[in-house]
């Protein structure tokens, strides 16, 4: 499997997105299990980007995605000034490598303590359990910035065919 997109950061934007990586992953042949994770972890992730990376959301607040607008592939943004997720997987053998790079402020989803399963729903603060999702579907997550961007990599076991 091969997939590339870029889209603005933007509430709007995110939906598609995800139809993109949806679309590329039933022309490739994933079965409906593994689209629906890599579809979780790509919306956890362009969610943490939205609310912590870009100043004018607030910087560390939380909310819903709203989802309407189209994912594309290759350059950045016409608006150079425009904060962008890029969206990069790779298959290697029974692997796939997942790179999610952006333009937004530092922020470290994985410095997040992980939540606190056992407390009651109503004493949960808001916020964390999607980092706590996606490491629990992915093999491995590892976060770098990379001045000036924030990049994400993660490796996701396919799943063995024979099973």
């Amino acid at each position: 499997m091969e997939f590339n997109a870029e889209v603005p950061v933007r509430r709007d934007q995110v939906h598609h997105l995800l139809r993109s990586l949806n679309a590329a992953m039933i022309a490739q042949g994933y079965d409906d299990a593994l689209r629906a994770d890599l579809c979780l972890i790509a919306e956890e992730v362009a969610c943490n980007v939205l609310e912590h990376g870009v100043p004018e959301h607030g910087g560390q607040e939380h909310g819903g995605l709203e989802h309407s607008a189209a994912a594309h592939s290759g350059s950045k943004p016409a608006d150079d000034d425009a904060h962008w997720l890029r969206v990069g997987i790779v298959r290697d053998g029974p692997r796939l490598h997942i790179e999610f790079r952006d333009t937004g402020l530092a922020y470290d989803p994985l410095a997040c303590p992980p939540p606190d399963l056992d407390a009651d729903i109503g004493e949960r603060p808001i916020g964390g359990l999607g980092v706590y999702l996606v490491q629990a579907l992915a093999e491995d997550v590892r976060y770098a910035r990379e001045e000036p961007h924030n990049v994400l990599r993660l490796v996701v076991r396919l799943p063995d065919p024979g099973s």
